[in-house]
């Protein structure tokens, strides 16, 4: 909360602060490895994204671009990402189709956070919060990461089932991802809903387990 009481959102921060809490002090104060993954679930991989490439500017402008690549993360897992929140062309076909999450739920969110992010913008501007006033376009890369600069970023897991409303995402991202020279593996389950192998009827299906034991190969392997 800030000192004017108004409450700021900025769930972006959010995380780059954990990060860098865990670089500064986790390692030592958990007792765990100094090579680390980072791992992010459907909004949870669109503010981990947006908070890497924050920190990766950030380092642009303290030491030399070969210093980030040789940083503390090793990979990062994103599942089932959001990565553009003006609606990929599945999503937008999906209607109120899939399930546990469908197109229509996805938009509604996405007008949400949208309208959230920009009130908190405006306020920090000194001006009044109107959240049907638009002046922040969905694509802009601070809010779409399939929008920003993805170069010189860790190596990435990017997992999707084809029954997911956010398949285009993924889809999409691991395409402009791999194009900016960085390593990335799309691994795409048949029939695999929103959830596969973290929550949902398919958690603990076969598909589920191979999705699980997959994911575990791959941070092994970079670590």
């Amino acid at each position: 909360e800030n000192n004017d009481n108004t409450n700021e959102f900025d769930p972006v921060n959010d995380v780059s602060i954990a990060i860098d809490w865990i670089e500064s002090k986790g390692v030592e104060e958990l007792n765990t490895h100094s090579s680390l993954v980072a791992s992010g679930e459907s909004s949870g991989a669109h503010l981990l994204i947006l908070a890497m490439l924050n920190r990766r500017d950030g380092e642009k402008q303290s030491s030399s671009i070969k210093q980030y690549a040789k940083s503390s993360w090793k990979c990062l897992n994103l599942v089932y990402g959001v990565y553009d929140i003006s609606g990929t062309p599945s999503i937008r076909t999906d209607g109120d189709s899939s399930s546990p999450l469908c197109g229509n739920d996805l938009l509604w969110m996405y007008k949400l956070y949208h309208s959230k992010v920009q009130c908190t913008k405006q306020v920090a501007n000194n001006d009044s919060c109107n959240q049907n006033m638009s002046t922040m376009d969905r694509q802009h890369p601070s809010l779409s990461p399939l929008y920003a600069n993805l170069s010189h970023m860790p190596p990435a897991l990017v997992t999707v089932g084809t029954a997911d409303p956010l398949q285009d995402d993924s889809l999409f991202f691991a395409s402009k991802y791999s194009a900016y020279g960085n390593h990335v593996e799309l691994a795409i389950y048949e029939g695999g809903e929103h959830g596969i192998g973290h929550f949902g009827l398919q958690e603990d299906e076969e598909m589920g387990v191979r999705a699980r034991r997959h994911t575990l190969e791959f941070m092994k392997g970079h670590l």
